[in-house]
């Protein structure tokens, strides 16, 4: 099989620049691109294999002309002023051939004519630019006016060769497996070694500072993430996580190295100039961004008006908003660098106004990368490369193939995926805010308790003090108690022993936990000097037999704490409402319990309490209007307990 994926790489190049064989082209690329899912599959192939192949293939794609991009030719106008010691950032193409500052054979050139926004100022940063101005250099000196393609060719030959460099650096952090969904994908080799785009530096930057950051290098990963940036722009915001495992100090090696960059740069024009650009781009170019298309489409069928230039600059807020989010999980989690990462790459083509095919390089790379940790192992993100075959199928719209269908199938399959595979990843994050929900909760009945447990007298069982946790659930209470402040009982400076137990096993803790039928306890006579029932007893299909059994194992308090109802409408709410929370936290493992909810008055509920034998110690109910509690404490009456 993997002969006939390098076969198809190079039957992409040959068909590539033919615009009458575009759609053999695609048909070409997107069976070689499932070609790497296979061989990913059967993974029989070394690194050395995929490394000769993926080499092979980039030479073969070489000598590729800007068929397929035009973006190619401002790469070369950029590095033509420059050439003529204009700053790139001075003017737009348009202004520049009529401004005496240019030298004439520039100003008469046609390359302007072949550029796709002539009104625009150069966004390009300057490692970009650079590359760009040894393209026109090399230019000089074997091409002369009004020639393009040395300084094409040089452009792209550097380009390319930083991707290799990227290429052999991921080859030692990813298994050959994983390593041939990005060496051999069609989309890679044809928009680097074939097309020259500045992605390809931008890989480079991006594979070293994973690499960096996983060998705890924070001067290279910090010049590392400025170069990132200092060849397209949106890096920058992978700052902040090297600020959380490094710390500021440690970063600025980076920030030197790309101060002394930007200095033959810096003018009073330059910020303001690509500003106004950028703020062009979001709200006047837009392709294949799957997101921005589909709202602009259903705000226009829903009120006929076009809301491009609005949408742009939301999708950009969007963005921006997600990142703090980012941000807090990274710290929250400790997560691994490359998927805080990939969550910021990716978040930012999701909410792009235009995501060209070249665009997906900045995530490809990221995409193969393994996790750390306990989370070795797990797949490739498969919606990206869902999506970057997808994104070759664009290139039929250029010679007047579909278009929409390739927008719908690629971000809806790509969506599909991402769900598919990141239910684990949301079901632990939600499970995580869960449990911590819980835990507070937990806290704050653990305190509503401690109280009337210290004040207890029991007796003794082996040296330790002997608490039951009845209904205990995930035990956090339980655990708390045991935990929390050691809790005491009288004087005796002796801690206690906490039992689980439950009629299910919902159990978090490391604390030992008993299963029960419901009504009878699998314990003994005041086998425990406390008992605890906090919101079980309205569970309970025989309260009162459940009540009986909890006095009958306790030797000193049994600790109530009920939901309480007042009128029928607060009754329906806390029935709702019990079972939506119960559902949640068991996966709906409670559901039996939802059959018998009965609440009820405290006065009721020390009604219960006389009728199983126990005297109410003490009784008090909160105010609260939608969640009124009452709390009992109760011991045995002298005479005992009657007969269940």
């Amino acid at each position: 099989m993997a002969v006939p994926v390098w076969l198809g790489l190079i039957g992409v190049a040959v068909c590539a620049p033919i615009p009458e064989a575009r759609g053999l082209f695609v048909a070409i690329a997107i069976a070689t691109t499932a070609g790497t899912v296979w061989l990913w599959k059967r993974n029989q192939l070394t690194t050395s294999h995929v490394l000769v192949g993926a080499i092979v293939a980039r030479i073969a794609f070489l000598p590729l002309t800007p068929g397929l991009t035009d973006d190619t030719f401002r790469y070369i106008w950029d590095g033509w002023l420059q050439l003529e010691g204009i700053n790139p950032y001075r003017f737009v193409p348009s202004d520049a051939v009529k401004s005496a500052d240019v030298g004439g054979w520039l100003a008469q050139n046609d390359l302007v004519e072949r550029l796709n926004s002539p009104s625009f100022y150069s966004v390009y940063p300057p490692i970009s630019q650079m590359v760009f101005a040894a393209g026109a250099w090399v230019d000089s000196i074997f091409g002369g006016p009004g020639s393009w393609k040395q300084s094409f060719y040089t452009i792209k030959i550097l380009f390319a060769t930083l991707e290799v460099g990227a290429l052999l650096l991921l080859s030692r952090l990813v298994t050959a497996r994983r390593l041939i969904l990005y060496a051999w994908s069609p989309l890679v080799v044809l928009e680097t070694a074939g097309q020259g785009h500045t992605e390809a530096a931008l890989v480079f930057f991006l594979v070293a500072a994973v690499w960096a950051v996983r060998t705890s290098r924070p001067a290279i990963a910090s010049c590392a993430v400025v170069g990132a940036t200092l060849v397209k722009l949106y890096p920058v915001f992978l700052f902040p996580l090297l600020l959380r495992r490094f710390g500021w100090k440690r970063l600025v090696p980076g920030v030197a190295v790309g101060s002394v960059l930007c200095a033959p740069y810096v003018a009073w024009y330059v910020l303001p100039n690509v500003m106004s650009s950028l703020d062009l781009y979001v709200q006047l170019f837009e392709f294949f961004a799957g997101p921005y298309l589909g709202a602009k489409q259903i705000l226009l069928n829903l009120t006929g008006i076009d809301y491009s230039k609005t949408l742009g600059p939301i999708f950009s807020t969007l963005f921006l908003a997600t990142l703090p989010v980012i941000y807090a999980v990274d710290a929250r989690r400790h997560l691994d660098f490359r998927t805080a990462a990939l969550w910021i790459l990716g978040g930012f083509l999701v909410f792009s106004t235009t995501v060209h095919p070249w665009y997906l390089l900045a995530v490809l790379p990221l995409v193969v990368f393994d996790r750390t940790g306990a989370q070795r192992g797990v797949m490739p993100v498969w919606g990206w490369i869902w999506l970057s075959a997808a994104a070759l199928g664009t290139y039929t719209f250029y010679v007047g193939g579909p278009y929409w269908v390739w927008v719908v199938a690629g971000w809806s399959g790509a969506a599909g995926l991402w769900i598919w595979q990141a239910k684990a990843d949301i079901s632990s994050i939600f499970d995580h805010l869960l449990q911590s929900l819980q835990i507070r909760r937990a806290a704050a009945k653990a305190n509503r308790v401690r109280p009337w447990l210290s004040a207890g007298d029991g007796s003794h069982h082996g040296g330790r003090w002997k608490l039951l946790d009845l209904g205990a659930g995930e035990g956090y209470v339980g655990r708390i108690l045991q935990r929390g402040d050691m809790i005491r009982s009288g004087e005796s400076g002796i801690p206690w022993d906490v039992q689980l137990c439950d009629v299910i096993d919902l159990n978090r803790t490391e604390l030992p936990h008993d299963t029960y039928d419901g009504v009878r306890l699998p314990y003994e006579e005041n086998a425990f000097d406390a008992t605890i029932l906090y919101f079980v007893l309205h569970h309970c299909e025989h309260a009162e037999a459940v009540l009986r059994e909890a006095l009958r194992v306790t030797s000193g308090r049994v600790i109530v704490v009920e939901s309480v109802v007042t009128n029928p409408v607060q009754h329906r709410f806390l029935e709702a409402a019990d079972r939506f929370v119960n559902r949640l936290r068991s996966n709906g493992e409670m559901t039996l319990q939802e059959e018998h909810l009965s609440f009820r008055s405290t006065d009721e509920w020390k009604n219960v309490a006389r009728r199983c034998g126990a005297s109410v110690e003490h009784c008090e109910t909160s105010t609260g209007i939608v969640h009124p509690q009452a709390l009992l404490v109760l011991e045995p009456m002298e005479e005992g307990l009657p007969v269940a």
